[in-house]
């Protein structure tokens, strides 16, 4: 995991970019990605989260972040392939 605070104006933003570690189609990666998640946010909730990758992980993790507590309007999701909402062309 790393984390990277940067500042823009008069507001601080943390930037925390996360590797699962578990290649795609691993049965348990999407596990692996709600229990780090749940770590990551045991402490405090994001005011706002922005999703990008593989969207057989996101989508769950998107849900997560719901019951946690964070608004759905927060989170963004960017689907770089496995996207279950992606529109037949």
């Amino acid at each position: 995991m790393h984390t990277w605070h940067f500042q823009l104006g008069s507001l601080t933003h943390e930037l925390i970019m996360v590797a699962v570690g578990l290649p795609v189609h691993h049965p348990e990666r999407t596990d692996a990605a709600l229990s780090l998640i749940r770590t990551l946010c045991a402490d405090s909730l994001p005011q706002r989260a922005f999703l990008a990758g593989d969207g057989a992980v996101l989508f769950p993790l998107c849900e997560e972040l719901k019951v946690l507590g964070v608004p759905e309007s927060a989170v963004r999701i960017e689907c770089y392939f496995n996207n279950p909402v992606r529109k037949a062309p």
